[in-house]
């Protein structure tokens, strides 16, 4: 039952942080989706604009999220930033939410590892769940018209 229980928690961690990035997406002028269809997977949450331009899909990803829960293998993170590179966004970003991960040590370990990942990716970012609350609480949002 226990095993129930926290894929449930985790679940509702999860959905709460869609809706929150949704949220703030809107608030910064972009259209959100989740799931985003790329070869051979899927991206959590991008945040788009539509626009007509010639010889381009209607749809333009400008940013795309990866969140993870709770701890992965390194490969997994791999994972994370090669679909963020098959995004083809000026943004990506690795959402850990610190509060699914039991072990505080392997926490940390992930995160540094993500860090260290993505230096020689200058278009994808780390964040935790301080990252996403400095973004909520920022008094000024630059809408995009």
């Amino acid at each position: 039952m226990e095993n129930v229980e926290r894929k449930t928690e985790l679940m509702n961690l999860r959905k709460k942080c869609v809706n929150k990035l949704v949220e703030l997406g809107e608030k910064l002028g972009f259209k959100s989706e989740l799931e985003w269809k790329i070869p051979g997977g899927v991206i959590d949450v991008v945040w788009y604009l539509e626009r007509e331009l010639p010889g381009f899909d209607k749809t333009i990803p400008i940013a795309g999220f990866e969140i993870e829960t709770s701890w992965r293998t390194r490969k997994h993170v791999k994972g994370d930033i090669f679909n963020l590179q098959l995004l083809h966004a000026p943004c990506g970003v690795i959402l850990f939410l610190k509060k699914g991960f039991k072990d505080e040590k392997k926490f940390e370990g992930l995160l540094k590892a993500a860090k260290e990942y993505v230096k020689i990716e200058g278009n994808i970012s780390v964040w935790t769940e301080d990252e996403l609350s400095q973004l909520n609480h920022r008094e000024r949002f630059q809408v995009i018209s």
